[in-house]
């Protein structure tokens, strides 16, 4: 049985579950996503350029996928974020803390996102080995660096980067 996606309302609030197709065709369904952006100790960040059929090719945060339902056990935000972070980027269990939200709706081609998206962010000091076949690319730059560049080239980002770095910024001080 494929993966599920969860349902839910604009405050993550469960609604059920569907198929990744039905979430991204057309309008969209509404279903829970994250973010996650691990920091090292230098108060760099990691990032992705993301290889995937949405957005392909623009720069995002360390990880990014839905928590899921599979074979009947739902997943938290830190189990799928433990799962994406090693899927895209090698990475193993990384604790992360939930930052705050925020709902969205952008279109690529005849897809779309529609989605309750949650900003996780973690601390990462070990390297990074990310999988060709999820990621173009990976840089690890200055916090403050990556603030101005999503400000001044926002078209290089994915439109949920756009949004989650403003939650990012309220939470994370001494830039």
């Amino acid at each position: 049985m494929r993966p599920k996606l969860l349902l839910v309302d604009d405050k993550d609030k469960f609604k059920g579950y569907a198929s990744y197709s039905d979430c991204h065709a057309g309008e969209g369904k509404r279903h829970r996503a994250f973010v996650t952006l691990l920091f090292d100790s230098e108060n760099r960040v990691f990032l992705q350029k993301r290889r995937h059929k949405l957005f392909d090719g623009l720069w995002d945060f360390t990880a990014i996928s839905h928590p899921l339902r599979i074979n009947g056990k739902t997943e938290s935000y830190q189990e799928a974020s433990d799962r994406a972070l090693k899927k895209e980027m090698g990475i193993n269990q990384v604790q992360v803390r939930k930052i705050g939200a925020f709902n969205y709706f952008a279109r690529d081609g005849e897809s779309c996102e529609n989605e309750y998206c949650a900003v996780l962010i973690g601390n990462f000091n070990g390297q990074i080995k990310a999988n060709s076949s999820e990621v173009y690319d990976n840089k690890q730059v200055a916090y403050g660096e990556f603030i101005s560049d999503v400000k001044n080239n926002p078209t290089t980002y994915t439109p949920w980067a756009v949004k989650a770095i403003k939650i990012v910024k309220k939470n994370i001080k001494g830039v």
